[in-house]
């Protein structure tokens, strides 16, 4: 179930409006800029795109991709589990809950055989408000729900043909019936989120995870990257380990930047997710004109992953051109026990080392944003190239002692949902 998009750019604006701090302060601000610059701001293709009528949404469960309706394939399951993405990921699983628990009422599958496990992967696991946050309150007094525990309680169900272990939750893999929730938003390494990716990582072992994300990545390097599909080993390995461990059917959804749901996919994991690709591609497409002296990107809404926002650099700065990220939530970059930092000179599996300069593309970078950490100003790179202001106004002058009139500017207001125009596949 979907709609149609257009390109939208505004160009010539003075004062751009963004959105901030995903589940936690939500709300709208305002960035001026010099009236003697040249500003445009990039929106997604589907930025006015109409959110889907709840008739709508139960349309899509009423014609699955590639399976029967939950309710046939349920009947007779005496343990149902629903995986469903932590507060990195902007799935409004509390608007999505109700349609799932309609489908198994009408399986006959009780309230007393459905639990909810946190698809956190390498994540930290969620307190009970932020549970409440992603999952609505009822839910979380009426169902269990399990953080899942990347390190113990884990089922052993083979490999891959890539030699990933399959090491899944204990209480994933005990229940006959399992459903994944989540939304399909560009990803760096398995080209979009959804589909497979809510069993692994999601509920995997960090052994499991260690090949997937390290091994696989150094020995594909050239077919895994942003919004790369077809092909992309990563991907097809997690599909092959969701097959293994029993993923019986996903829900996804393709969201506007409030969270607002503009398509939804139903079905068999590989088949609903390529069709929410290929929706998801349309939605999020941005257009440009050309390359620009500053690019602003929003890390909303997948903020506390912010290095998801860096993809414009990469394709329209100018040589020595500079770099603002608006980074405005309130829990800083998610701690991830696989790259994550937790020493002075050590971290995860596939950590690096600060220092190095995460915009390599830009001279400066210029950080927006109302805290920041030692050890996150570190991770950006050395002080002389990142810089950190709490005041807009402040930051700008900064930028207006290296740039006059004419200056080409780019906000990009979601950045970390946008993608440049690409084909579906």
């Amino acid at each position: 179930m979907q709609g149609s998009t257009q390109q939208n750019m505004t160009s010539h604006q003075k004062s751009v409006t963004v959105r901030v701090s995903l589940w936690k302060n939500e709300r709208d601000i305002a960035l001026s800029f010099p009236p003697e610059w040249e500003v445009v701001e990039c929106k997604m293709a589907g930025h006015d795109l109409p959110p889907l009528t709840s008739a709508q949404i139960r349309k899509a469960f009423q014609n699955p991709i590639g399976t029967t309706p939950i309710r046939n394939i349920a009947v007779n399951k005496q343990k149902v589990v629903i995986l469903f993405d932590d507060l990195t990921r902007p799935t409004p699983a509390g608007k999505m809950l109700p349609f799932i628990f309609e489908e198994l009422a009408a399986a006959g599958v009780g309230d007393d055989k459905i639990r909810l496990v946190s698809a956190i992967g390498c994540h930290r696991p969620l307190s009970r408000h932020e549970m409440i946050l992603k999952l609505g309150r009822e839910v979380v007094e009426k169902y269990p729900v399990f953080n899942h525990n990347l390190f113990e309680h884990l089922v052993d169900l083979g490999k891959t043909r890539l030699e990933t272990p399959v090491l899944v939750n204990r209480e994933v893999a005990g229940c006959d019936f399992k459903i994944g929730l989540g939304c399909i938003i560009p990803h760096h390494t398995a080209g979009f989120g959804g589909g497979a990716k809510i069993l692994l990582p999601g509920v995997s072992s960090i052994d499991t995870m260690t090949n997937h994300h390290v091994v696989l990545q150094k020995k594909f390097p050239d077919q895994v990257g942003h919004c790369l599909v077809d092909h992309n080993p990563v991907r097809l390995d997690m599909e092959e380990a969701a097959r293994i461990a029993g993923l019986d059917v996903v829900v996804n959804v393709v969201l506007n930047h409030r969270k607002e749901v503009l398509g939804v996919f139903v079905g068999d994991f590989v088949k609903e997710h390529r069709a929410g690709v290929n929706f998801a591609k349309k939605v999020y497409q941005t257009e440009n004109q050309g390359r620009y002296d500053i690019l602003v990107v929003n890390a909303f809404p997948v903020e506390e992953t912010p290095i998801k926002a860096a993809w414009p650099a990469k394709e329209f700065l100018k040589k020595d051109g500079d770099v603002v990220l608006i980074w405005q939530n309130l829990d800083g970059k998610v701690p991830h026990y696989l790259t994550g930092t937790f020493g002075s000179d050590y971290g995860g599996r596939k950590w690096r080392a600060p220092g190095n300069f995460r915009f390599s593309q830009a001279k400066r970078m210029f950080i927006y944003a109302d805290e920041l950490s030692k050890e996150e100003r570190d991770w950006w790179g050395p002080q002389d190239r990142v810089f950190w202001y709490r005041d807009w106004d402040d930051l700008i002058r900064k930028l207006q002692s290296s740039y006059k009139r004419g200056t080409r500017v780019a906000v990009y207001p979601y950045a970390t949902l946008q993608c440049p125009v690409l084909h579906s596949d």
